[in-house]
Order: C-alpha cells, then sequence, then structure tokens
C-alpha cells in the first residue's frame, strides 16, 4: 500500500499539478535527485567555468577581486536560489521564468511580461551555448599551442572548433535524449574527481607558491583603467561562474516528484559549486607563476599556463587540463524551445527545428 501511495505522489500527483496550471504532461519522468544534481552542476560546473575566464580575474584585480567577488556573489546567488527554489515548489513547470510570471503576474500584463521574460531568457540560453563553446575550443587550441610552440592560434580556427562542439552536443541531445540521466550521473562523479584530481595535482607539485599577501591583498591591475572600475570588471568572471543554477526548474517534467526534488537540486548545485569554486580560486591563485607571464600566456588560457609552470610538464599540463574541459549538455536549452511554444513567443519554424 505505502509502494502504491508513493507511486502516486512520484508520478500522478505532479501531472495532476499541471494539468491544474493548464498544461499538458508531455514528457517522461526519467531523472532522479541525483541525476538532477549532476545535470544541474555540470551547467553551473562553478570551477571550470571560473577557469574558463579566468584571465578577466587576473587582468582586472588578481586574486583579491576574484576570491572576494567570489564569496559576494555566492551570498548573493543562495538568496535568489531559496526564492526561485520556494517558487519552483509551488509552481513546477519546465517554462521556469516565464512561465511563473504567466501565473503570478496580473491578468492583464501576464502575457506580455511572460512574452519578454521569455525572451530575455532564450537571449540568455544563446550567449551562455555560445560562450561555452567558445571556452571549450580556447582551451583545446591554448593547450596545441603549449604543446606546440610554433602553432599559432587564429580566430577561425576558434570558430570552427566551436561550431564542432555545439555540434557534438547536439547530436546527444537528438539521438541519446535517453541517456541523459545517466550521462548527467556520470558527469557529476567526473566533476567532483576532475575538481579533486586538478587541486591536489597542483598544490603538490607547486614548489614556489605566492605569498597570503599576493592572493588576498595585493591588487593587480592590466585593463588600463581605474582600479575602481577594473574591480568592476573583475566581477564579471565570478558572476559568470555562478549561473543557470535554475537549470532544474526547466527540468520538472522529467523529474520524479519535482515540486520537492526540483528546489533541492537548485540549492545543492549552488552550494556545491559555492564551496567547489571557492578551494579552486584560492588553490590557483597561490600557484600562480609571474603574474605577467600568466596574464600575457600565448595560450590564451591563463590557467593552462597555471598547470604548466605547477607541473613544469606539457603531458601534466594536457591532463590536467583534459579534467578542467568539459562539454555542457544542452537538453535544457532545446528543451526550454520546444516549452515556449505554450505561449507562443517563438516563431513556429524555430519549434519545428527543435522538435
Amino acid at each position: 500500500m505505502m509502494a502504491d501511495q508513493t507511486v502516486f505522489q512520484d508520478g500522478i500527483h505532479e501531472d495532476s499539478v499541471l494539468e491544474k496550471l493548464g498544461y499538458q504532461p508531455e514528457l517522461r519522468r526519467s531523472f532522479s535527485l541525483l541525476g538532477m544534481v549532476g545535470f544541474s552542476f555540470s551547467i553551473v560546473t562553478s570551477w571550470t567555468a571560473l577557469g574558463g575566464v579566468l584571465i578577466v580575474g587576473v587582468e582586472s584585480g588578481g586574486p583579491p577581486v576574484m576570491i572576494y567577488s567570489w564569496i559576494g556573489i555566492c551570498v548573493a546567488t543562495l538568496a535568489v536560489a531559496y526564492s526561485m527554489a520556494e517558487i519552483c515548489s509551488a509552481y513546477p513547470v519546465a517554462g521556469g521564468q516565464y512561465s511563473w510570471v504567466a501565473v503570478l503576474a496580473p491578468p492583464k500584463v501576464a502575457r506580455g511580461m511572460s512574452w519578454v521574460t521569455g525572451w530575455f531568457m532564450i537571449t540568455g540560453i544563446l550567449a551562455m551555448g555560445a560562450t561555452n563553446n567558445f571556452i571549450g575550443a580556447n582551451f583545446i587550441l591554448g593547450q596545441a599551442n603549449l604543446s606546440f610552440p610554433s602553432y599559432e592560434i587564429e580566430r577561425w580556427h576558434t570558430v570552427l572548433l566551436a561550431y564542432l562542439i555545439a555540434l557534438s552536443s547536439t547530436a546527444v541531445n537528438l539521438y541519446g535524449p535517453h541517456l541523459l540521466e545517466k550521462i548527467s550521473r556520470g558527469i557529476l562523479v567526473w566533476n567532483v574527481l576532475a575538481f579533486v584530481i586538478v587541486i591536489v595535482v597542483i598544490l603538490a607539485c607547486n614548489d614556489h607558491k605566492q605569498s597570503a599577501d599576493f592572493v588576498f591583498h595585493d591588487f593587480q591591475n592590466f585593463t588600463g583603467f581605474t582600479p575602481g572600475f577594473a574591480a568592476i570588471l573583475g566581477l564579471l568572471q565570478s558572476s559568470f561562474g555562478m549561473c543557470c543554477y535554475d537549470a532544474p526548474s526547466h527540468m520538472c517534467e522529467e523529474l520524479v516528484n519535482a515540486s520537492i526534488e526540483a528546489p533541492r537540486a537548485i540549492i545543492m548545485s549552488v552550494y556545491i559549486g559555492a564551496v567547489t569554486g571557492l578551494v579552486f580560486l584560492i588553490s590557483v591563485c597561490f600557484c600562480i607563476g609571474d603574474i605577467t607571464t600568466t596574464a600575457e600566456s600565448s595560450t590564451g588560457v591563463p590557467l593552462i599556463q597555471i598547470f604548466y609552470d605547477s607541473t613544469n610538464s606539457k603531458a601534466r599540463a594536457a591532463f590536467l587540463r583534459l579534467h578542467a574541459t568539459e562539454v555542457s549538455l544542452y537538453h535544457v536549452y532545446s528543451l526550454k524551445l520546444i516549452k515556449s511554444d505554450r505561449f507562443q513567443f517563438m516563431p513556429s519554424y524555430w519549434l519545428a527545428l527543435c522538435k
């Protein structure tokens, strides 16, 4: 009897909530809490995101700005995440923010505000997807430059490689959606293990660590702007490192017991990202070699230069780079586009392509 009640609560109850909100259940609920945390963390993946845009922090304020701004961003993010999780618990709809606006806004403006919210969201999705592909391409080409110094990175190399990354992730979403839950669990394990390996290796191998004053006090400015403006630019790194934690809200219709598990996944991904990001930043800042050499590295990726300076080996740097490079899953992006037809603010031919 208890098992029957659990099945009813996990499946039928969540679908009935959707029907009360005016939506027809369309997706199979295959994600568990662990799988959803892995999925969300694979998108947030704060430590790799921070490493991908490390050049912003290195040039705009240096270690103090990177570390203290990260703490501030995480605190502010938790405030938003808790509020978002509360709303998600009451309205577990895959549309997320624009669906919530449609339900909670005054009826006279609900449709228009939902449309605007949805387009802001779609714009952010497209920008984030392009950025992730660009970062992945930079890591790969940066390692190629380190391994073969005669190789010069051209812009068109980066563009073509970014397209290849986008196509590979698209193929996973088109032909392997039934594998996403298992892939998400694997990515969670990969992320945690890779984080531990990277931190342990650079701290153990680096024998010329920076002083505490350099990490927590000395301000660096290679931007040409005033210190205040440089610090503001440095905030961009931390802001990029803590985003997309709303991913579970857009997967509600594929998550078992979504009204409880989706909010948990949102909060857990933020906490995991905050802790791993802080440990990563402090460790990397202690292992930075010459700050000017790092900022002006021919690889275009300061993190690769730090790996090389710490291990004094191109092979070890490549090994660490492999662990730090992650191609994000984009299932949530296509899902958002498909769900947007509920409010008909997306062109019909876009939706036909997504479906």
